[in-house]
């Protein structure tokens, strides 16, 4: 596997950053890779670019790939744990909710920060969202810059992704939990 051949270069650890809006890297990164992220940058690339890719701001979770733990051993042989992860969002209130409308909407911040379990939802397709109404897109952008910082700041780490069902409109959502790297990454 891609974990054992990185462990016998004796490489235990890599690091990467990526576009928490972008929902396809973040199924890759979380929820195949087994990657975690204590870490949001704000404008890693500075505020102003002239790629049309980014004109909602160059906003960065930092990842970190545990390569030996066994979170990363049980993710790479393809392992199916959609549905407990489906179960944990559930039973969470959003922090940042993917209103009906399609805009992002704020929760109470004090109760989240007092749970032990964080979600943030983003559009399935920020792509779509930023071609059809780069306002609403920045909204996102605005709303998870907020959630994250806030998220993160207090003590939580990104453990999960789970996307939009394919093909349907609607959110896809993020799972934070308290607790340090360290402790995620056994």
């Amino acid at each position: 596997s891609v974990a054992n051949q990185f462990s016998n270069l004796r490489i235990e650890e890599m690091s990467w950053t990526f576009d928490p809006l972008q929902g396809r890297n973040a199924h890759l990164n979380f929820f195949k890779l087994g990657a975690l992220s204590d870490s949001y940058k704000i404008d890693f690339y500075g505020p102003q670019t002239s790629s049309p890719l980014h004109q909602t701001g160059t906003d960065r979770l930092w990842l970190t790939w545990p390569l030996a733990s066994r979170r990363v051993k049980s993710r790479l042989p393809g392992n199916n744990h959609r549905p407990e992860m489906l179960d944990a969002l559930s039973t969470v209130t959003p922090l940042v909710q993917f209103h009906g409308t399609g805009e992002p909407k704020r929760a109470d911040l004090p109760a989240a920060l007092a749970r032990q379990r964080i979600v943030i939802e983003v559009p399935g397709d920020i792509g779509e969202v930023e071609h059809q109404d780069p306002a609403l897109a920045r909204e996102w952008r605005m709303a998870t810059r907020w959630a994250f910082t806030e998220a993160l700041g207090g003590g939580f780490v990104v453990l999960e992704f789970v996307r939009a069902i394919r093909g349907q409109q609607g959110p896809s959502a993020y799972l934070l939990e308290k607790g340090s790297l360290a402790e995620h990454t056994v």
